[in-house]
């Protein structure tokens, strides 16, 4: 239903443009893209002046179009444009800066730092999102931290095992619940999953031991060992994440914490929402960011790269997003944040925490504390859920070290 809407607002955008089209010119700017999140961002900007004219084409897989097809376009908004392959068709970072299109004062710090390095990354982070714990309100003391470091996070989940003989009754947390908190976790433990320059997986062996070493040590004293931990989670981890810490039937919560993205924060219902709190995944102060992140491409040898340049200007504007953003609550798209995320502009995200979703107040993360994941491979998403997932969650169960079984060349 959603893309359904998604391809219908992308119709409206190509039969206004068109009938723009005599007044304004050939100044049409091509914008490939598969998140419909982006639309509000082109509506606005197209009402907003009359020189250019974003022109939205939905792609199902935008990186595999552009690196395949002999028509590119101007830009391309999408997840893993970072990687090798896809930065061979971006235009150089130097050239956004240069034409004042981003301001790399306004960023999150470690963004700076990265733009700043010889082997910067050409492409823009717009739009991204952390991990989140969540709990019952009252059921751990409340702080005036906003996040958990992992290691307090398995230490007080203790107090929420409980047994009735043999049966697992509850849990207070299980590392293995959740693809994208293993995968945070490695990054906080220094597992530096990456791709080198031909696009293959790397990752540091010896830190990844370490962790591997630390998630058996977890299942096997935290959470009633491999094989309880597994029965319960077959048994019961089916409901949704908030349903889990505060059981709906008010029965016993079957966890004291869940693992969920700051997206799926606003997802939470009324009145659950109300009695649930969160805090961010951390490690020794530092945040990790979601490996999901959106990004803006210029594509080389664009058509029109001045109108491109010109929309990405805009888009990277704290008051243009603060608007968007406010206008999609306004007319309850469902979207969250900066296009669906939290944006990369530290000074947007304090006026959502504060003014536009009082469920966030209170909760705003220390800028200093993000820390971005280096590039990843091109097919990262499917990697992390079919190959490094299932051979933690079979390394969890106390096995002997073997390497991820990973052939790049399959």
């Amino acid at each position: 239903m959603r893309q359904f809407i998604f391809v219908a607002t992308c119709i409206f955008l190509l039969l206004t443009f068109f009938s723009c089209s005599v007044a304004i010119g050939n100044h049409t700017v091509t914008l490939w893209t598969n998140k419909e999140e982006i639309i509000s961002f082109v509506e606005e900007y197209n009402n907003s002046q009359v020189k250019y004219k974003v022109q939205v084409f939905f792609r199902e897989s935008p990186i595999e179009d552009l690196l395949h097809s002999e028509i590119t376009p101007d830009l391309i908004f999408a997840e893993n444009l970072d990687t090798p392959l896809a930065l061979s068709k971006i235009e150089p970072l130097s050239l956004l800066f240069y034409k004042d299109a981003i301001k790399p004062e306004q960023l999150y710090p470690d963004l700076r730092n990265m733009f700043a390095r010889p082997d910067a990354r050409t492409v823009i982070p717009f739009s991204f999102n952390l991990p989140v714990i969540i709990y019952k309100k009252d059921s751990i003391p409340e702080s005036a931290d906003t996040a958990i470091d992992i290691n307090a996070l398995r230490t007080i989940s203790v107090q929420f095992n409980k047994k009735s003989g043999s049966t697992v009754q509850s849990i207070g947390f299980s590392p293995l619940w959740n693809t994208d908190f293993l995968i945070s976790g490695s990054m906080l433990f220094g597992c530096n999953f990456h791709a080198d320059s031909s696009g293959k997986m790397l990752y540091q062996e010896d830190a990844l031991k370490s962790y591997i070493d630390y998630i058996q040590a977890w299942i096997s004293e935290s959470a009633f060992g491999y094989k309880a931990e597994r029965y319960f989670t077959d048994r019961y981890l089916y409901d949704a994440a908030y349903n889990l810490v505060d059981s709906p039937d008010n029965s016993p919560s079957r966890t004291g914490f869940a693992f969920m993205l700051s997206n799926d924060l606003i997802r939470i219902p009324a009145p659950k929402d109300k009695k649930i709190n969160f805090r961010w995944l951390s490690k020794d102060s530092i945040i990790p960011v979601n490996d999901r992140i959106l990004y803006f491409g210029v594509i080389k040898n664009a058509v029109n790269r001045t109108g491109a340049y010109d929309f990405l200007k805009w888009a990277f504007d704290a008051d243009v997003q603060i608007r968007v953003m406010t206008l999609n609550k306004q007319r309850k798209t469902g979207y969250f944040g900066t296009a669906g995320g939290l944006s990369t502009i530290p000074r947007v995200n304090a006026v959502a925490f504060t003014q536009l979703y009082p469920q966030l107040d209170s909760h705003l993360p220390n800028p200093a504390s993000l820390v971005f994941p280096p590039p990843l491979p091109a097919n990262w998403q499917t990697l992390k859920r079919d190959v490094i997932f299932p051979w933690i969650v079979d390394m969890a169960s106390g096995k002997e070290w073997i390497p991820i079984p990973y052939d790049p060349g399959a």
